[in-house]
């Protein structure tokens, strides 16, 4: 082969590898973001099911800090007048809501009418709301 055609072809390939290396880049970038939106979307939809229970009731939702079970009973209907908070977030049988990365929801009280609640993030460490953890604050009067 002449040189000229084996300088093109390597020019090709390193092309084609550089294109490629960029939509794996992009592809594994929306995933996340989309995660992340998932994960946001969930986050308001369980403040909202906790803000209406507690309207409701007028006290706060059990909270657990290894695992959220027992809201989960609560919110889906396990309740005084047998009330559904809330429908359509991904469960796992022994750990509750769970975010986009397959983790447990974390809550916090914060005070009489506010409260946290955060998510691992893609890292799925609990780094209590820094890094890469996803959370909302949200005032819920009485």
């Amino acid at each position: 082969m002449k040189p000229k055609v084996i300088i093109i072809t390597v020019c090709i390939l390193i092309v084609a590898t550089g294109i490629l290396i960029l939509w794996i880049a992009h592809r594994r970038r929306d995933g996340m973001t989309n995660r992340s939106y998932r994960t946001r979307y969930d986050i308001n939809q369980l403040l909202i099911a906790i803000e209406t229970f507690r309207h409701k009731y007028n006290y706060w939702p059990p909270f657990a800090e290894t695992n959220n079970l027992e809201l989960v009973s609560v919110l889906s209907g396990s309740n005084t007048h047998k009330l559904v908070f809330i429908e359509l977030i991904k469960l796992e049988k022994d750990k509750g809501f769970m975010d986009a990365w397959g983790n447990s929801y974390h809550f916090m009280i914060l005070d009489k009418t506010n409260i946290m609640l955060w998510s691992d993030g893609p890292n799925g460490v609990d780094e209590k709301c820094r890094g890469d953890d996803i959370s909302i604050t949200k005032d819920i009067q009485p």
